[in-house]
């Protein structure tokens, strides 16, 4: 009977105390289906924020593509203008005209020099076509032997390619049509320089007037952080670009290929261009020195040269001169390169790594972003620009 009454007096307890348990687990189950909601929620946010910004970055590309080269060139030159400004007491206005001149004055000096080489390039064209046409006849010879692909068909392909149905279609006419789109994307680049370098302190007090005051110190340490990483960057590449044009261009001249510093020219800019930039560079000098000699060991030699000359610049040039400024690992590397190259195409691929580096800069210091930060970043052993 002790036990049965014990029994039934719990049991009491246990009723009178299930309605709250019941409540207290019903409140639980609910702030965890709100907490999913809201993960769901901001999930689905950014993922349409990243849309638009695909978006936008696609429909804009002839605006923002010029205006991000700009901006990286831009600080690369804001030390010369503050110098100006502070030390020699120039206005602004007098500085960065200043700047943007001197910048002109060396790309046109390396354009001069391009041209120079290509009217002596033009100069051989009559032997050189002979050439060609004799190629292309062995070519023609080949693929329908091995490849069974007429000669017809083998011209209408050609005829696909260099005429077209309508001048869009046609390489030639859009290599011409490309020629006045070249020409207004430098002068909106060196107008963008100019105007950044001038409004460099009101566009600063624009980003600042963007968000609160309590952020202003992580904004100023952002800022310096990304001025600090493309001067390193920019001087790196430089650097980069000389020894590359030297390796390559000296083992030319000495192998006896034409035109050595000019291909070691085309080799270094090509080189820019993260992973296949080499590799399209040095086919193209290999055909160039074919069509030109008609010599296949010279050709062969140009391999011979560009493999060591790719595996010193990315073990040894790369990482200690760029990869020092990029901390970012391979594979986010990679996905920038390729997904820039959807959106922007070969500026983009150009473009992919400092902007993916400035990302990661403002990853690390937004407290809600600092998982992509880590999802950036690279082991010691990755620095550098893989390639």
């Amino acid at each position: 009977m002790a036990r049965r009454a014990k029994f039934n007096g719990d049991s009491i307890i246990n009723n009178l105390f299930a309605p709250a348990q019941a409540g207290y687990e019903l409140k639980a189950e609910m702030a965890m289906r709100n907490t999913f909601a809201d993960q769901s929620t901001r999930v689905a946010m950014n993922l349409l924020a990243v849309v638009l910004v695909g978006f936008l970055a696609f429909e804009g590309r002839e605006i923002l593509v010029p205006l991000v080269f700009a901006a990286i060139f831009s600080f690369a030159l804001m030390p010369a203008v503050e110098f100006m400004e502070n030390k020699w007491r120039f206005p602004r206005g007098l500085a960065s005209s200043i700047a943007v001149i001197v910048l002109v004055c060396v790309w046109s000096v390396v354009l001069y020099y391009v041209v120079v080489q290509l009217n002596g390039f033009t100069s051989q064209w009559p032997d050189l076509k002979e050439r060609l046409i004799g190629f292309a006849s062995d070519s023609q010879d080949w693929l329908s032997t091995n490849l069974h692909l007429s000669a017809e068909k083998q011209k209408d392909l050609v005829k696909n390619l260099f005429s077209g149905d309508s001048p869009g279609k046609s390489i030639l006419s859009r290599g011409l049509l490309m020629i006045p789109r070249v020409l207004i994307f430098l002068v909106l680049l060196v107008f963008f320089i100019f105007f950044i370098l001038f409004y460099q302190k009101r566009i600063a007090l624009f980003l600042l007037g963007m968000f609160s005051r309590s952020t202003d110190g992580a904004l100023n340490d952002i800022a310096l952080k990304i001025r600090a990483m493309i001067k390193r960057y920019i001087g790196g590449l430089l650097m980069e670009m000389t020894l590359v044009c030297g390796l390559s261009a000296i083992p030319f001249a000495i192998i006896g290929v034409p035109y050595a510093f000019l291909l070691g020219l085309m080799i270094c800019i090509f080189n820019l261009v993260p992973y296949a930039g080499l590799y399209s560079a040095t086919a193209i000098s290999m055909l160039i020195t074919l069509a030109i000699t008609g010599d296949e060991t010279k050709t062969l030699l140009i391999i011979a040269v560009m493999v060591p000359v790719h595996l010193i610049d990315s073990n040894i040039i790369t990482p200690f001169l760029v990869g020092s400024s990029v901390r970012v690992n391979a594979f986010i590397t990679f996905l920038a390169v390729v997904i820039a190259a959807l959106l922007w195409g070969i500026p983009g691929m150009i473009l992919s790594i400092p902007m993916t580096a400035v990302a990661k800069i403002v990853f690390d210091h937004v407290d809600s972003l600092k998982h992509w930060g880590v999802l950036f970043g690279a082991e010691k052993k990755d620095l550098g620009r893989k390639k």
